[in-house]
């Protein structure tokens, strides 16, 4: 079903456009937009927004305690090294400026 339906054919359009059925020989722009239409449906019931969605979560639930034990082992070797250590994190993952990440470290240490 390569051919474009007729303008009023809304089932037709929707078959033509999500296709349900495979295609013998498509073009190079419609096999791309099959290919897009596969990974869609692939990507949906797979269950891949819920599996992204609590990678996301476990990774925040088990980066920020490290990060406050690595903080508070850093403070006790050296006050001045753990201050050093997140300012130079805070001038890296964030645009806030320089004076903006003193005050950031100021205020937690």
């Amino acid at each position: 079903m390569s051919e474009r339906p007729g303008i009023l054919d809304l089932g037709a359009w929707l078959e033509w456009l999500w296709p349900t059925r495979p295609e013998y020989k498509p073009g190079r722009i419609r096999r791309g937009w099959l290919l897009t239409v596969y990974t869609l449906r692939r990507w949906f019931a797979d269950g891949c927004p819920a599996l992204a969605s609590s990678l996301s979560l476990q990774t925040l639930l088990s980066v920020v305690p490290l990060a406050g034990v690595l903080l508070s082992v850093l403070r006790i070797i050296d006050p001045d090294l753990g201050r050093q250590f997140l300012e130079r994190a805070a001038a890296t993952l964030s645009p806030i400026g320089a004076a903006r990440t003193r005050q950031f470290t100021e205020v937690l240490f």
